[in-house]
């Protein structure tokens, strides 16, 4: 029976059960079908085909050999799957790092975006969009007296990042919600945190990786980032702003252009980016200084993140080798053709901000 299947139904007997059941047993079924819904990521299909391919019988270790005895199979890959694994999900640094290792190129931005708030001891820390957590890990790992707190809008990457952490790390706080609106903020089911951050000046530093471009709306964040930030506070975080072949295709007359102008809001929407938050240089620093920030630093490395993403994409999928079904690969060949698009056109810059809450 496929996992959807078996999802389904063991969505009825949830559904069937909950005016019977217990509270542990509903716990122990959701865990279940939690379990279930997983397996449909990428290493479970890659070892689905892996068996499925090779020339040893079925992957079922219930089936039997051809000489009608007990056929192990392939099944046995599945016990040597070992932790930890990361779920990075950034575009990635690729100046210093090999062309097929995205853990490292993603690694190498977050680290960028954590140098550029310059923590201290007894810092508390935002981060707006941690995702499944590995920059927060990154960051702990190097400043393990910093106190941490976040807010991600998806849940299922929260409860991961939340079960990622270490052991008793009590100055970790992390939720649930937009990241625009604070009335939004919920605390992770099962989680032990008795309270939701207020934005009162609270943090001495924030940050946000490969996530601001995102909201709705950037001019809307920033004012709720100086409105969190203590006097001096520090802010770090990455993000996309217009390039110069979006001003070139502006003045230009030519029908080209303007059909490639067309393209560009409609890439834009479908990545989820709202137009609002595209502006050019000045107009960008411009949201900075309206919003209240001082000494901003934008340093464009578009040059070292679209171009090795685009690389990678390409080469990671033909190192694959089909292995993983062309639905799950399409949105990331989507994703590298459109940035590369954007690169050669420049239309797009990739930037890393920094400033100060005057």
């Amino acid at each position: 029976m496929g996992t959807v299947h078996l999802a389904g139904l063991l969505l009825g007997l949830l559904a069937s059960l909950t005016l019977l059941a217990p509270p542990p047993l509903l716990t122990l079924l959701l865990g279940i079908l939690t379990g279930l819904l997983l397996s449909t990521t990428q290493t479970w299909d890659t070892i689905r085909l892996l068996l499925s391919k090779l020339p040893l019988g079925t992957s079922s270790a219930t089936t039997t050999d051809e000489h009608g005895g007990y056929a192990y199979g392939m099944d046995h890959a599945l016990l040597n799957l070992q932790p930890p694994a990361t779920f990075w999900l950034n575009m990635g640094l690729w100046k210093s790092v090999d062309k097929s290792d995205f853990v490292g190129a993603c690694r190498a931005l977050a680290q960028v975006v954590i140098d550029g708030l310059e923590l201290k001891d007894g810092d508390r820390v935002f981060d707006f969009g941690y995702g499944c957590g590995d920059q927060l890990l990154l960051l702990l790992s190097q400043h393990p007296h910093t106190i941490v707190t976040g807010v991600t809008s998806e849940s299922a990457q929260a409860l991961l990042a939340a079960s990622r952490l270490p052991p008793h790390t009590p100055t970790t706080a992390l939720y649930i919600g937009d990241a625009v609106n604070p009335s939004s903020w919920r605390k992770p089911a099962n989680s032990n945190i008795h309270h939701v951050p207020k934005p009162d000046q609270t943090y001495d530093a924030i940050l946000s990786l490969d996530s601001c471009y995102h909201y709705t709306t950037r001019l809307k964040w920033l004012h709720l980032c100086h409105q969190m930030l203590k006097p001096n506070g520090r802010f770090s975080c990455t993000d996309l702003q217009l390039g110069p072949g979006y001003a070139r295709a502006v003045q230009s007359s030519r029908i080209s252009d303007k059909v490639m102008l067309l393209k560009l809001r409609a890439a834009l929407y479908l990545t989820g980016a709202p137009w609002a938050n595209f502006l050019t240089p000045p107009a960008y620093i411009g949201q900075y200084h309206s919003a209240g920030f001082t000494d901003v630093v934008v340093e464009d490395i578009s040059a070292n993140v679209f171009p090795g993403l685009g690389r990678f994409i390409k080469a990671h999928r033909e190192r694959m080798g089909g292995v993983v079904g062309e639905g799950k690969w399409g949105q990331y060949e989507m994703a590298g053709r459109l940035f590369g698009w954007l690169w050669e056109e420049g239309l797009v810059r990739f930037v890393v901000v920094r400033a100060r809450r005057g």
